[in-house]
């Protein structure tokens, strides 16, 4: 195929403009490919993340003022069941009796 000066005059500014469009595209995937590893990057981690803080939920140690002031709600509540107790035993000494009749 034969080129004729005119057309040669012609395409090679053309060419120019080809190659530029076509480095801009390949730049911009590239780019795109860039983000996408950085966000699956960023995810990654985030779930690593929140793995070892479960993991260090599990592992929460109970500190001697906690233990301490657990087991005196505890007792504070015994002694309130069994005041309560006391009050309704009173009450639980008299027996009524219902008679239903059908």
């Amino acid at each position: 195929m034969a080129i004729k000066p005119v057309d040669f005059q012609v395409q090679i500014p053309k060419v120019n403009e080809v190659a530029k469009i076509q480095s801009e595209t390949r730049h911009k995937n590239e780019l795109i490919e860039q983000q996408q590893s950085m966000i699956n990057r960023q995810n990654a981690q985030n779930s690593v993340n929140l793995v070892h803080a479960r993991e260090n939920a599990q592992q929460a140690k109970i500190s001697e003022r906690q233990s301490k002031e657990s087991k005196e709600k505890k007792e504070k509540g015994n002694k309130k069941k069994k005041n309560n107790n006391n009050g309704n035993s009173a009450k639980e000494d008299r027996t009524s009796v219902i008679d239903i009749k059908i």
